[in-house]
């Protein structure tokens, strides 16, 4: 673990995430949070290419 970089992430990405987990839609996310569902979507695309990681599976989530 000593070889870890930090990641310095943006809150509103983090709000989307969290967004998206709680509603399980993409599109919810974005009423509640006053995105579109394409800017919920571009905002999760730039955490996953952050953490270099998928964080949701597109299958499973609306």
């Amino acid at each position: 673990m000593a070889n870890m970089i930090p990641i310095d992430l943006d809150i509103n990405m983090l709000r989307c995430f969290k967004a998206v987990a709680e509603t399980g839609s993409f599109t919810k996310a974005g009423n509640n949070i006053g995105l579109t569902q394409a800017g919920v979507s571009t905002k999760i695309r730039r955490l996953e290419e952050r953490l270099d990681a998928k964080v949701f599976n597109r299958g499973e989530i609306t």
